[in-house]
Parts: structure tokens; C-alpha cells; sequence
């Protein structure tokens, strides 16, 4: 989220009268952001203070909750970038606006929200596992205070998307029994499947779907593979080509694209040469293959062995092993 306070500078450098270039190092870059960091405090701590002084002026309730809003807010960002902990009279603020009902649910969870990311800045973990819980506890606070804000479940769907398969399913069900909107369920929904998948047969699991005979049919002679990707992710695209370089020979593979446009997809599969057929109807995502197996998150991959077992090989780092494990 910070980030997305941090606009991209341009560096002017200047040259002297003999118009010698001057050389850009490490330590120049260095300087540069440290003085843009430094101008975005500054321009934080402005702003919240511009808001302090501006209690006095407010003529309603409503117009001074949103005064207080905006300098908790601006205080919390610039406390984050300085990597600061919260001091106690700015946790007063913080409580006396989430608890505040002139303002919106949704702009009083944006600020629980950055005071639950500004807790975990300010420490340091031991591990990635340590974090996670702690985002966790978090995430689940979140949704305790807001059980109406779609964000908290789209934050609880984070933490599971990057826990261990043994946490990241009891997730995913509690987000399945909640009231999280449409979109964030049809995730957790697929993460679920994901996760449970690996083992069941194929013939089982697409049992019933539309067309399903055209993909059960050949993994009976060959290996099948399954995988998913989208032009707007290098990443997928590069686990997609490092897939094609590790397929083992007579191997039929089928490329779920995660993409809202069929006509860039295919292009995009084109000029990368990913392998195997591209699935594709509507959104990518909707075609009923890709739905019934849970094939609609980036960076899933399944292999159907001769036998018909489905395995999830998502996490594998090394894909010419576990191809030649299974094949």
C-alpha cells in the first residue's frame, strides 16, 4: 500500500560549465529516494497537521469526524514510512475514529485497516510463519469489527492464498460461510478445490461438466497437464515457458488463461509460445473445465497421470523432477 504513495521521481542532474556528464551511482540513488521518502513525510505530516488545525472550523459533526479521519490517516502513513511505532495518543485517535458513526463503515475500516498494517511495521519476525500468524490475527480482528466489509474477507483471502495448505483450507471455509461478496466466495471456492484436489480422480472430479469426456479421454494414454496464466502477469507467463521447457515428451497440456480478452490472450500465448491448447470461453476462467477443477487462480498447475490421479504440483520448484517422478 505504501507504495502506492511513493510516485516515481525523475533524478535532473546537473552538469557543470566544461558540460562533463555527471556519473549516477549507487549512493545517488540512494540519496534520491531517501529525499523523496523524506518529501512524502514531510507532505504527510503537513496535511495531518492542516487537518489539526482545521477542527476549529468545522460547522457540522460529520465535517470535524472527517477533519479527524484524514490526520489519523496521514499521521499513520507517515509513521509507516518513518517505520515508527504508534504512539499511544495517536492510538486514542485511531480508536476515537473507528469507533466514530458519522463516518462510513468503509472509511472507518480503511483506517483500522493501516492501523493493523502499521502494528506489524513496526516489528520484527522471526520467520515468515511468525508474520503470517500475526497478519492472520489481524486480518481475523478486521473481520470481527466489519463482518459487513467486503475488504476484511478480500484481507483474510490474502493471508490464505499465502499460508500452508493445512491453514489455508479452515480459511477458505470460513470464507465460504461468511456474507463475503460474490467474488471474494468464487475465490475461496477455487482455493478449496485447489487445495483438496490433489489425489481425487479426474473423472470424478469433472464428472457430469460439459465436455468433460474430451479431457478424461486422452489422459487414459497420455499424461494431461493443466495450468493457468494471464498476459497481465509476467510471472505466470514466465512459469508458463519454464512448463513448456519441462514437459516431458507426448505430454498434452492446456493453458487456462486468466485474461478478460480471449483475442490478447491468444496473442500473448502466441509470441510467448506457451505450450498446449489455450482454454478460453467468455473470460477465460469461465469455462466450465477450468471451474469445476479450480483452475481459475494464477499460478495453478495440475498433472493427470495415466492412472487418472490429479496432482497439484502449484508449489513445485522444480518441475523437470516432479515430471520425471510422475511420468
Amino acid at each position: 500500500m505504501l507504495l502506492n504513495f511513493l510516485s516515481s521521481c525523475a533524478i535532473v542532474l546537473a552538469q557543470s560549465s566544461n558540460t562533463t556528464p555527471t556519473t549516477v551511482t549507487g549512493n545517488d540513488d540512494a540519496a534520491a529516494r531517501a529525499a523523496a521518502r523524506g518529501a512524502k513525510i514531510e507532505a504527510l505530516n503537513k496535511a495531518a497537521d492542516d487537518a489539526s488545525r482545521s477542527h476549529g472550523k468545522a460547522k457540522t459533526g460529520a465535517e470535524l469526524s472527517e477533519l479527524k479521519r484524514s490526520e489519523v490517516k496521514n499521521r499513520l502513513l507517515a509513521h509507516m514510512l518513518e517505520k515508527r511505532a504508534v504512539t499511544p495518543a495517536l492510538q486514542k485517535q485511531i480508536d476515537n475514529v473507528r469507533a466514530d458513526e458519522n463516518l462510513s463503515t468503509g472509511k472507518r475500516f480503511e483506517i483500522a485497516q493501516l492501523a493493523d498494517m502499521a502494528q506489524r511495521h513496526e516489528k520484527k519476525f522471526a520467520s515468515r510463519v511468525e508474520w503470517l500468524a500475526e497478519r492472520e490475527a489481524g486480518a481475523q480482528e478486521l473481520v470481527k469489527e466489519f463482518p459487513n466489509e467486503a475488504r476484511a474477507y478480500s484481507n483474510l483471502l490474502g493471508v490464505a492464498l499465502q499460508s500452508s495448505p493445512e491453514r489455508a483450507l479452515p480459511l477458505a471455509r470460513q470464507i465460504l460461510d461468511s456474507s463475503a461478496d460474490t467474488e471474494t466466495k468464487d475465490r475461496a471456492r477455487a482455493l478449496a478445490t485447489r487445495l483438496t484436489i490433489d489425489g481425487k480422480y479426474l473423472t470424478d472430479a469433472l464428472e457430469g461438466t460439459p465436455g468433460y469426456s474430451a479431457f478424461v479421454a486422452p489422459s487414459r494414454e497420455q499424461m494431461v497437464v493443466f495450468y493457468t496464466w494471464q498476459p497481465e502477469d509476467p510471472a505466470s507467463v514466465k512459469r508458463a515457458q519454464e512448463l513448456g521447457a519441462a514437459l516431458p515428451a507426448k505430454v498434452r497440456s492446456y493453458g487456462v488463461n486468466l485474461s478478460r480478452s480471449i483475442s490478447t490472450a491468444l496473442k500473448a500465448a502466441n509470441e510467448s509460445k506457451l505450450p498446449g491448447v489455450q482454454l478460453a470461453n467468455g473470460r477465460g476462467y469461465d469455462h466450465p473445465i477450468a471451474v469445476r477443477l479450480g483452475l481459475t487462480l494464477p499460478g495453478s498447475l495440475y498433472a493427470i497421470t495415466r492412472d487418472g490421479h490429479i496432482h497439484n504440483l502449484g508449489a513445485v520448484s522444480d518441475l523437470n523432477a516432479a515430471f520425471a517422478k510422475l511420468n
